[in-house]
């Protein structure tokens, strides 16, 4: 919560807005085996989130030299995110499932501590469809550098959700995240390469390697917590406004 007392945002405010959002999630649920469903479904919405956090927001803040805003921090929030695979949902490992109620609370600490460093770093607006239209190169084409993690957390999450047509998350009437209808399993590998693009791709003669953004924070217009609640893959994403109870610090 440091970040957030640094932020001047109330400390209770984001921990507020998950658990409305683990709320919605899990109303109505009957039984184990549908809270299990539920929570495979929350993880997803998770990992999208941050990852829309990293991809759509780097592009929005790359300003005027760059190809994309390769944060450093934000990043983490990407990679850190593969483990939500394997200690929130059942897996195959050797050692035993923690209970629910346990996994419940990791994935909403989780997703709290996500969005306090994305705001941190800037919270940038996310125009969906000006990063689709922007397009990318398939990753398939070119050979990235082997020491990524992020890459490696990128092809895990196309191969469980690469297949996501469009207007999958299309739903959640007005308040959703605006062009969110266009959201679809390529979402992944573009990321992925603007990420390369940024900091260089493997055995490429001629271009130098580039390096993380380790920029200071970049404020957006408005001062707004962004919240990429997709609630039952309908993305009812929405951008809750707290000016009127924060400021950045100067």
């Amino acid at each position: 919560m440091l970040i957030l007392l640094s932020l001047r945002i109330p400390s209770d405010a984001i921990v507020t807005l998950v658990s409305e959002w683990a709320d919605q999630w899990l109303q109505g649920t009957h039984g184990h085996e549908e809270l299990e469903k539920r929570l495979e479904g929350m993880v997803e919405e998770v990992v999208w989130g941050n990852v829309i956090w990293f991809g759509v927001g780097g592009l929005q803040s790359r300003g005027n030299d760059r190809s994309f805003n390769a944060d450093f921090f934000v990043v983490h929030i990407v990679t850190s995110s593969i483990f939500l695979l394997t200690l929130v949902l059942p897996s195959e490992r050797p050692y035993p499932l923690v209970p629910l109620a346990s996994r419940l609370t990791l994935l909403k600490a989780y997703l709290a501590t996500s969005a306090a460093w994305y705001i941190s770093r800037g919270n940038w607006a996310l125009p969906v469809k000006e990063f689709y239209a922007a397009g990318s190169l398939p990753l398939q084409q070119r050979r990235p550098r082997p020491q990524l993690r992020a890459v490696r957390s990128f092809v895990a999450f196309a191969m469980r959700w690469g297949g996501r047509p469009a207007d999958y998350y299309a739903g959640g009437g007005d308040d959703g995240l605006e062009g969110r209808e266009v959201l679809d399993g390529t979402l992944f590998s573009r990321v992925a390469s603007l990420t390369l693009d940024q900091l260089g791709w493997a055995h490429e003669s001629g271009k130098n390697l580039g390096e993380w953004n380790h920029d200071g924070v970049v404020w957006s217009n408005d001062d707004e917590v962004t919240n990429m609640f997709f609630h039952r893959t309908n993305a009812t994403c929405t951008r809750v406004d707290l000016s009127s109870e924060s400021e950045p610090v100067d």
